[in-house]
């Protein structure tokens, strides 16, 4: 009998208990290109938000993300370009103040116009489990100078990688 209303108890306990269980969802999504891509160098997703600092008397800072190309051919030059100018907008008052963006990669000053990554240059030792060399992805303010408005600046910068039509 004492057993029987132990178990009952505990039956209870484990019931009420169940109520108090927490489900989390997690959306997991995935950006697949399967011939090439452009990942941090430490081989994680590049962030989709960075931050220029801004110190005052001096302006907007460069900032410099070292990257690495992934790719399941070494042997084909590659072409990168924006998909659009990139700038800042501080649109709280008014009238938007613009601050033109210079991206520049692999050392070249990035436009509308592709540019071609040599893929002995990206990939000299001819390995693609590694990824590329490392090469510095660099967002800096075209007219570097101070601001004169204060305010939460916001822009995008939007890169497209492809592999070259033309082989070497």
């Amino acid at each position: 009998m004492m057993i029987t209303k132990i178990a009952a108890g505990v039956a209870a306990c484990l019931v009420s208990c169940s109520a108090f269980a927490v489900q989390k969802d997690i959306t997991v999504t995935a950006n697949v290109d399967t011939e090439v891509e452009m990942m941090h160098a430490d081989g994680s997703a590049l962030p989709s938000t960075v931050t220029l600092d801004y110190r005052p008397g001096q302006g907007l800072q460069k900032h410099v993300m070292p990257t690495k190309i992934y790719t399941n051919d070494v042997t084909s030059d590659m072409q990168i370009r924006l998909v659009s100018a990139p700038e800042l907008i501080e649109s709280t008052g008014p009238t938007a103040i613009r601050v033109p963006l210079t991206v520049t990669y692999m050392g070249k000053t990035l436009s509308a116009t592709p540019e071609t990554i040599l893929a002995a240059d990206a990939f000299p030792s001819g390995d693609a489990s590694s990824g590329s060399e490392k090469i510095d992805l660099e967002i800096a303010p075209t007219n570097p100078g101070v601001l004169t408005k204060n305010g939460r600046y916001n822009g995008l910068v939007s890169l497209a990688l492809v592999h070259s039509t033309a082989k070497p």
